[in-house]
């Protein structure tokens, strides 16, 4: 005989029967609802600097996360907030020169913040420029990090900002607990760029 005879609802309504099924039958666990997101357009701010610090020993994405975590001590924004990260090596290997190796490598940083709701752009803008200032609380902020919170060695840190930071307007996923999931940057000319939380370096 047919399986399918007498059941008494179609394939199409299955999803309905599912989904409802852990009040009408109990061969199914407790079903455990999506979180919900929610859409929101908000600015953020993209810069990009050169940082020469002692890596000593320090798997690069061990780096690369250390990094993360102090230039957003520095910007004083979460970790969550950094939508875009990257970190390449450019100085402090052998050259066709042969020039000596530097005693602490260079690294090219590039990173996009959203900018969160205490906070505004140009508060971000002035603590990412205020990094290429010895003095200035935002590379106090990012010292301490590397040397409290990560055991870094700083008395080699130098920072230069290379690349002037600029204001876009993102589309930015946000779930229920506050975390933003995923961002949207929208050119001048109309076209759109898509990142998630995440960030990746070579060496």
């Amino acid at each position: 005989a047919d399986s399918s005879e007498g059941v008494g609802y179609s394939m199409s309504g299955l999803s309905d029967v599912l989904a409802n099924c852990q009040v009408s039958c109990g061969f199914c666990g407790e079903v455990e609802e999506a979180p919900s997101v929610v859409i929101e357009e908000v600015q953020s701010v993209s810069s990009a600097m050169s940082l020469t610090v002692d890596f000593t020993d320090m798997a690069p994405q061990e780096r690369e996360t250390t990094l993360k975590s102090s230039v957003a001590a520095a910007l004083g924004v979460d970790m969550e907030n950094i939508v875009s990260f990257t970190v390449v090596e450019i100085s402090g290997n052998d050259t066709n020169q042969g020039r000596r190796l530097t005693e602490s490598p260079t690294y090219d940083v590039r990173y996009e913040v959203v900018v969160p709701p205490e906070k505004t752009a140009r508060d971000i803008i002035m603590q990412a420029t205020s990094l290429a200032d010895p003095g200035s609380s935002a590379m106090e902020a990012l010292s301490t990090n590397l040397e409290e919170e990560h055991g870094v060695d700083t008395s080699t840190l130098v920072v230069e900002v290379i690349e002037k930071p600029q204001v876009e307007t993102v589309t930015v996923l946000v779930s229920s607990d506050g975390t933003i999931a995923s961002a949207t940057s929208v050119s001048s000319d109309g076209s759109s760029n898509s990142s998630s939380s995440s960030s990746s370096s070579s060496s």
